[in-house]
């Protein structure tokens, strides 16, 4: 009686790994991304807006922020202090 059970649950197992025979779906294609204009940005959800895929297309949207030296002006003068509208530092703690 063991031995059928051991052999039926390995069976079990295997079948459920391969399925029902024909070949899986290809993954679904990511979508592009789009340029991000800053108001867009700005309405952001907190979860996405500080996002690295969320400021490469904002990078994307402003040909003069695709020099380093642009954009890391423009992150301190934009980013920086709208981050700490949305996430204040609780009292007490150093900002990061």
């Amino acid at each position: 009686m063991r031995t059928f059970l051991l052999i039926s649950l390995l069976s079990l197992s295997a079948a459920l790994l391969t399925g029902c025979g024909g070949t899986p779906p290809p993954p679904p294609l990511p979508d592009a991304p789009t340029p991000l204009k800053l108001e867009e940005w700005r309405v952001l959800p907190i979860e996405v807006k500080y996002d690295g895929a969320t400021f490469e297309r904002l990078r994307m949207a402003e040909p003069q922020l695709q020099n380093d030296r642009a954009w890391q002006v423009w992150f301190n003068q934009n980013v920086i202090p709208e981050r700490k509208k949305d996430i204040p530092t609780p009292p007490g703690q150093q900002p990061p």
